[in-house]
């Protein structure tokens, strides 16, 4: 998905980051935000990110000199200009703001983008916890404080949004780094037996194979319907939709696919439609 792609190209800005600005290190941050930019919107992260730690570095090295306080404001102006460098220019950077703003309405519903619950999703509850954790006994090492600010941020963004959470997984092991003690080579001989067992469980119970999901897609039914030649159209919840009408078209439309946010007055006739059997025979026939 371009979300994963998103997150490791996040990783990869990080990762230069942990070099000081310079030229090269400047030019890679272009490039991996012009990429990160047609790929997913998340690249609206990346002024911010490489901003906090630039500034963190120099708080952090009590470097506070003209030059140095230049090149962090430059990398930082560079990187958001080429966020721009994409087909739609400012809309571009302005949409997944937009979709934001959309999410929060009374009307929308899309598994992606509520508030996380750590009732559904302990295990981020957990992450955070042992976050903190490390950050409070951590031995203050080089780079500690840029880290933890931007370990801060994604883990609120994870929060705010489920759809986040990937950011902060996959940038974490990273940023926890200067926050771990260096582990004994006997100790780390040791871990490498309950890392093993979890590796050889994860893949033991995971389910590799071809093709669709059928525990998460109707493929059986769509089968069913296809080979009963039924007429007319589908009508299914916006989670199905992307299925069905890889499955189905040309042959018949489907109502609704799955970007949802951008059916806003759909989804504000489909929620009249349920309130009456005279409303609903009404939705049937408009669609």
């Amino acid at each position: 998905r371009p979300a994963t792609a998103g997150a490791f190209l996040l990783l990869a800005l990080l990762v230069v980051l942990e070099k000081r600005l310079s030229a090269g290190s400047a030019a890679a941050l272009i490039a991996l935000t012009v990429v990160w930019a047609n790929v997913h919107p998340s690249a609206l992260l990346s002024p911010g990110v490489v901003f906090l730690v630039g500034t963190a570095m120099l708080v952090e090295q009590r470097s506070f000199g003209r030059a140095a306080v230049l090149r962090v404001i430059g990398a930082t102006a560079l990187v958001a200009a080429a966020l721009c460098v994409n087909p739609d220019g400012i809309d571009g950077l302005l949409n997944p703001l937009h979709v934001a703003r959309i999410t929060q309405l009374a009307i929308y519903r899309n598994d992606e983008w509520p508030a996380t619950s750590f009732r559904e999703y302990p295990l981020l509850a957990m992450a955070l916890l042992a976050c903190a954790a490390l950050i409070a006994t951590s031995a203050r090492r080089e780079r500690w404080l840029p880290a933890t600010i931007v370990l801060a941020v994604l883990a609120v963004l994870a929060v705010r949004f489920v759809r986040n959470q990937s950011l902060f997984y996959v940038a974490a092991p990273l940023l926890l780094a200067p926050h771990i003690r260096p582990v004994p080579a006997r100790m780390r001989r040791l871990l490498l037996v309950p890392v093993a067992v979890t590796v050889v469980a994860i893949v033991a119970n995971s389910d590799f194979a071809a093709g669709v999901d059928r525990n998460k897609f109707p493929v059986t039914a769509s089968g069913v319907v296809r080979d009963l030649s039924l007429p007319g159209n589908v009508l299914s919840d916006y989670g199905m939709g992307g299925f069905l009408i890889w499955t189905f078209a040309p042959e018949r439309r489907v109502l609704t696919d799955g970007r949802n946010e951008l059916y806003l007055e759909y989804q504000r006739r489909l929620l009249e439609a349920r309130r009456s059997s005279e409303g609903w025979q009404r939705f049937i026939r408009a669609y």
